[in-house]
């Protein structure tokens, strides 16, 4: 069958010597449509993939389905009550071990950061607007001296004016 961007053999301008080699490597290959030569080695599983780039963490643990159903069958072999139980002790854990890692986030230990805030680049940025001193630092002590200064203009009405004055520049 004769493809629309194929050349018909009664409009080709090629010599017959070449239309007839390339006939002949056309009929070498008896394959079926779409064939593709094997690689020569087995397509390597999705898990054997995702451990390799190190997408999964665990991995000798189970898949989300296996881990669902092992949940739900002990499910059924427990009591109500122990059930009740089993979910108290696992909250705690993961309550604990929550507890565990915001603390160590605190005392900036970089292990325990989030993704986004580990690397060097971010360690220096960190560092740097801990470091800086601003206007803004003075913000808050500034306004409690306001409050306490405006509260003594009630004492010395004389000198209320300026005070408003500068505590308005302040501002």
């Amino acid at each position: 069958m004769k493809l629309p961007w194929q050349k018909d053999d009664k409009t080709s301008t090629e010599p017959a010597a070449v239309q007839d080699k390339a006939q002949a490597e056309v009929q070498k290959e008896p394959q079926r449509k779409g064939y593709t030569p094997p690689k020569g080695r087995p397509t390597p599983k999705r898990a054997e993939q995702e451990i390799a780039r190190g997408v999964k963490r665990d991995p000798h643990g189970m898949s989300e389905a296996q881990r669902y159903q092992h949940r739900k069958d002990m499910k059924k072999s427990l009591s109500k009550d122990e059930w009740k139980e089993y979910k108290k002790k696992e909250r705690q854990e993961r309550q604990q071990a929550n507890r565990e890692q915001q603390a160590r986030m605190a005392e900036g230990d970089p292990r325990f950061l989030p993704a986004r805030d580990q690397g060097a680049e971010r360690a220096y940025v960190r560092d740097w607007v801990d470091a800086r001193r601003s206007l803004s630092n003075w913000v808050m002590p500034m306004a409690l001296v306001l409050i306490v200064v405006m509260f003594l203009t009630y004492a010395v009405p004389s000198i209320a004016t300026i005070i408003n004055a500068v505590a308005m520049v302040i501002l």
